[in-house]
């Protein structure tokens, strides 16, 4: 008699925390979706509610239908807030056809004094645990702060990315201590300069001259051959996930400062010249404004067959991803989810009073896992198991 093994099921169980941010995230499903695309008064209210004073999305108090708990994860908070310019995404954006926003020098200092306080209060809730992780979204970088054990880190940390060499070098000025993790040591020495939050490389050959008393307008060459190493380190690294940059402990108070007082943050051309780096939290912080994601519904054609859809456009970040997943799952043995973003790579004690589920919490405090090393596009839920 032979006995058939059956073969376990392929999937995890729960899906990986990935911290880039999202611009777009897609469900579809052969089945209907549990929400529809009008909301009611007290849906609405139940959601802002939940939301602004951190409370469970199922609290029995409120209005708990699928349309109140979707909506209450579409919501987010930023600064500033300015509705005649598009804030997300920043990095590496083009906006054709936009014309210079003109901002006079008092308009401009009045901005960065308010953006300065809202950054102070953001880092003020990060250190106190009340707020898990937060982004400021530059023009030509993202940098993520993270409060002591998320992702499985026991001190306050932030990752830089991406970066560029004249913006480590700005940050090694300001005495900003940092690593770069994701670059391939190819020497032990290598890794242990990078350990001390060193860069292995070139020196300047201009200030080498300079240090054994030779002017560099003494030797026209080393002009050439000094662009010629700049250029050769850019197309090795700057802009590149190699270029993540590691802020840990103390030196996390470094690099606030370095935002805080550092000019390299606000672009000085394009139409958000003068306008400070964009801050998105997922809970409330001074000066912040809340927001919703942009949701829309509707059904697609896949392969002759028709799929039930909705997506959600704007800065999804990570808790979002989670809790919209665990929502669509509830109602959902069978859906696929994808995730559009820009090009960033990033790779539960004491923050109970975060503001987010509990669930939630623990699942951003796991480390990630080998297999949450790639960027999350494409995911398919099968029996409640997560294939990517």
């Amino acid at each position: 008699m032979q006995f058939q093994v059956e073969e376990a099921p392929k999937g995890e169980r729960n899906l990986p925390t990935d911290w880039g941010l999202k611009t777009k995230i897609r469900f579809l499903s052969k089945t209907p979706f549990p929400w529809t695309s009008r909301l009611k008064t007290l849906e609405e209210a139940s959601a802002v509610t939940s939301c602004v004073r951190c409370l469970p999305a199922d609290q029995s108090t409120l209005d708990t239908s699928p349309n109140a708990q979707l909506q209450r994860h579409a919501l987010y908070w930023q600064h500033p807030w300015l509705p005649w310019l598009t804030l997300f995404p920043r990095l590496h954006s083009r906006v054709a056809g936009a014309r210079s926003l003109f901002i006079d020098a008092p308009m401009q200092d009045l901005l960065r004094t308010e953006w300065g306080e809202s950054l102070r209060s953001l880092f003020q809730l990060l250190r106190s645990r009340q707020c898990p992780f937060f982004y400021v979204c530059a023009a030509s970088f993202c940098c993520l702060f993270r409060a002591a054990g998320v992702g499985g880190v026991t001190d306050t940390h932030a990752i830089v990315t991406p970066t560029t060499r004249g913006l480590r070098d700005l940050l090694k000025r300001d005495d900003v201590q940092f690593t770069l993790p994701l670059r391939p040591a190819a020497a032990p020495a290598q890794s242990a300069a990078q350990e001390d939050g060193s860069e292995d490389e070139d020196e300047d050959p201009e200030h080498w001259l300079e240090s054994k008393g030779i002017a560099a307008d003494a030797m026209p060459g080393m002009h050439s051959t000094r662009r010629k190493l700049q250029e050769e380190t850019r197309r090795g690294l700057d802009g590149q996930p190699a270029s993540t940059v590691l802020v840990q402990g103390g030196d996390v108070y470094a690099l606030l400062n370095f935002l805080l007082n550092s000019r390299a943050c606000v672009t000085a051309s394009g139409p958000l010249a003068g306008v400070p780096p964009t801050l998105l939290a997922p809970v409330g912080f001074q000066g912040a404004s809340l927001q919703p994601l942009k949701v829309r519904h509707g059904t697609v054609q896949q392969a002759r067959e028709t799929f039930h859809s909705f997506e959600l456009a704007g800065p999804v970040m990570p808790h979002a991803v989670q809790a919209l997943v665990a929502l669509v799952r509830r109602s959902h043995a069978h859906f696929s989810l994808s995730l559009s973003g820009v090009r960033a790579v990033f790779g539960q004690q004491g923050l109970t009073d975060c503001g987010l589920d509990g669930p939630l919490v623990a699942t951003l405090c796991e480390p990630a896992p080998a297999a949450a090393a790639a960027v999350l596009r494409e995911v398919t839920c099968t029996d409640g198991l997560f294939t990517w």
